[in-house]
């Protein structure tokens, strides 16, 4: 874990390296940060909604969907940030997943 200054120090040299190639004027460290809670809200939402589509019923043909994010910026922030921030737990919450049978006998995964 990072201290408060550890962080500090860190947003001050991301507002340092980005207000030096920016074309257009300054940003603060909060204007930054905000961005950055920003881009990680919008990323968490478009994947929930993937994912909530991709199980979705009814058929017919896959719901195309739209994603506010261009995919370099997607991509990007999804390399920065863990997985887990994003996508949730990958693991079952039943401790005895894979290891319960159900009434008829069959695995329940």
């Amino acid at each position: 874990a990072l201290t408060l200054e550890e962080k500090a120090k860190a947003w001050a040299k991301v507002e340092s390296e980005y207000n030096s190639a920016a074309p257009h004027g300054p940003r603060t460290t909060y204007m930054l940060q905000n961005k950055w809670k920003l881009l990680k809200k919008q990323l968490k939402k478009d994947v929930a909604t993937d994912r909530r589509e991709t199980v979705r019923t009814g058929g017919g043909p896959p719901h195309k969907l739209e994603k506010p994010l261009p995919e370099e910026i997607f991509s990007r922030v999804m390399e920065i940030t863990s997985s887990y921030s994003v996508m949730g737990s990958t693991t079952s919450p039943d401790s005895n997943a894979g290891k319960c049978t159900n009434q008829l006998g069959i695995k329940v995964s």
